[in-house]
């Protein structure tokens, strides 16, 4: 008996900004406005730098045991990885579509239309021209030309000298 009286006395929850009723598990909100608001709270949250907590923190204690030495080549280490790795745009998602239409990509198509610049690209856009590609294929052309040209190690010209001259 008790336990319906306090039933009664509970709250009811309180409706949505829309006029529905939510539920507790939706912070008392109905599906749509609830879909509105993670969506809006995951974009905020990628345009927003948050700090990321380190492994380490978690176990100060073998990290204070550590020598200096070790702890510096530990953080050179990490630097280094993370200079090596830049993010210049978006992820592409599903690499079994092109990038640019969402065409979808058959095996072959997919090993043919990958670009430099790491996306995946139908038989239409797989050409840099055609997809705004942001690698330079010409100066990696360059440079490759550069490594394969013929280096001279002799002497061009005259090499030999008649007696009575000076070289020239």
């Amino acid at each position: 008996m008790g336990d319906t009286g306090s039933e009664r006395s509970k709250p009811l929850p309180t409706r949505c900004p829309c006029g529905f009723w939510g539920s507790s598990k939706t912070m008392n909100l109905c599906s749509k406005c609830f879909a509105e608001l993670l969506s809006c709270t995951e974009t905020a949250q990628g345009t927003l730098c948050t700090p990321k907590k380190r492994p380490c923190e978690s176990a100060s204690g073998p990290e204070s045991e550590a020598s200096p030495e070790k702890r510096a080549r530990g953080d050179s280490e990490e630097g280094e990885a993370v200079s090596e790795e830049p993010s210049p745009g978006p992820k592409q998602k599903n690499r079994r579509r092109c990038y640019r239409c969402q065409t979808k990509l058959e095996l072959v198509q997919q090993e043919l239309g990958s670009c430099r610049c790491g996306y995946v690209f139908c038989m239409l856009h797989r050409l840099p021209e055609q997809h705004d590609c942001l690698f330079d294929h010409l100066g990696r052309g360059r440079e490759e030309a550069v490594l394969k040209m013929v280096k001279l190690d002799r002497k061009v010209g005259r090499s030999c000298q008649r007696i009575g001259e000076e070289c020239s």
